[in-house]
């Protein structure tokens, strides 16, 4: 009622057109409205006072639920973080390991590159090498070829050389044959001399004339293998100065 009364101060109208009863009555219906409103307010308030209630207790079961989670996780997370810390550690040596063992593979492919490199080098100058002895090789098998066809005329030559001295042998038969013919010859002359003084003027016997052509023709066999004998000397000399050349040549080579 104060409030009315108050709103009738302010405004002094409203109460000079409104009765006693009216008066009451908007004050019945103003409270009535105000004890409605109340009601429902204390309701709302009561609804709201059992939903916090429920809400806190909610609330307070999440909270453990959490606290209990948070617990687990804090115990999952040490216990993650000592394994976490143990497979650092093992990873941590692990990685040093590999760290080492790759330092290893570099150094050792630092050497085998060098020594691949020595190697390329190695090969190029064997390489030069065996061409220069290939080379060498092919002039070698020319003198070689040279040689044998010189051993094959030295050979020639020593046949020819063993002929010589067949030869020589034959004229020493000859000639030791001659002297005796001379000498039985010379004793045919001194019987003859002594038998015949005229030995110009008489015909010769048969034994005589016989002796004296075989003399002419061990003669012209004489002159013949001393002929012969002359030129297979002038060649063998000749075959061993191109032998003394060759050798001096071929020495040269090998030196």
């Amino acid at each position: 009622m104060s409030d009315l009364n108050d709103l009738f101060r302010v405004h002094p109208r409203l109460s000079k057109k409104l009765s006693n009863d009216e008066l009451r009555g908007i004050k019945q219906y103003v409270d009535q409205q105000v004890f409605h409103q109340s009601e429902k307010i204390i309701s709302r308030l009561l609804y709201l006072e059992t939903q916090a209630d429920v809400n806190k207790t909610q609330h307070e079961k999440d909270i453990e639920t959490l606290s209990s989670e948070i617990k687990q996780e804090k115990t999952f997370s040490l216990e993650y973080k000592r394994e976490f810390t143990s497979l650092s550690n093992i990873l941590h040596a692990r990685d040093a390991r590999h760290q080492q063992h790759r330092q290893k593979l570099e150094d050792e492919l630092r050497i085998k590159t060098l020594e691949l490199e020595d190697s390329d080098i190695r090969c190029t100058e064997l390489k030069s090498t065996i061409h220069s002895k290939d080379r060498l090789i092919a002039e070698h098998k020319e003198t070689i070829a040279e040689l044998e066809t010189m051993c094959l005329k030295l050979v020639k030559e020593r046949e020819d050389s063993n002929e010589i001295n067949r030869l020589s042998n034959d004229i020493l038969k000859l000639k030791y044959s001659i002297s005796n013919k001379d000498r039985a010859l010379n004793n045919l002359r001194k019987q003859l001399d002594t038998t015949r003084p005229t030995v110009n003027k008489m015909a010769c016997d048969g034994i005589h004339c016989s002796s004296a052509k075989y003399l002419q023709e061990c003669k012209t066999q004489l002159i013949a293998k001393c002929e012969e004998t002359a030129i297979l000397n002038f060649q063998i000399e000749e075959g061993k100065r191109k032998l003394k050349e060759q050798k001096k040549i071929l020495d040269g080579q090998l030196l």
